[in-house]
């Protein structure tokens, strides 16, 4: 049987409170005795969506994220849901992929933190539901 511990936080979609969030991120880690590089790893990636959610997931209106730290005391990992009552937004089917072959002065803007998300992270999903977006993460201690 799984043992799962569930942390739940939830805060104003803020830029200035980033740091909230990542600071619960790093309280979520330290019980599964993750390496610095990997804590590291997780607040880079939670950095990302969270300020993609403060810039683009609400517009004009002010809103919330929600962030669920799930740990899996069983298999050693942590999955983390965050979830945004913003407009619909699905970042691995809308979101322009970006050409790395390019030069970087023509380059579009965009997509380079979807594949930074999706290249740091163990497994990553999204889901619209009647009650927003969510996106879950899950980081194993390799």
């Amino acid at each position: 049987m799984v043992a799962t511990r569930v942390e739940s936080l939830k805060i104003p979609a803020e830029i200035n409170r980033l740091g909230h969030a990542l600071e619960f991120i790093r309280e979520c880690s330290r019980p599964h005795g993750f390496s610095k590089d990997l804590i590291i790893r997780i607040e880079v990636v939670v950095e990302e969506v969270f300020v993609n959610i403060c810039l683009y997931a609400y517009g004009p209106e002010r809103g919330e994220v929600h962030i669920n730290c799930n740990s899996e005391t069983s298999r050693d990992g942590m999955r983390i849901e965050i979830v945004d009552h913003g407009k619909p937004f699905n970042p691995f089917e809308e979101a322009l992929p970006a050409d790395r072959t390019l030069d970087i002065s023509k380059r579009h803007i965009g997509g380079l933190g979807i594949l930074m998300v999706r290249q740091m992270t163990d497994e990553v999903s999204y889901l619209r539901s009647t009650d927003g977006n969510h996106l879950t993460l899950t980081f194993y201690n390799n």
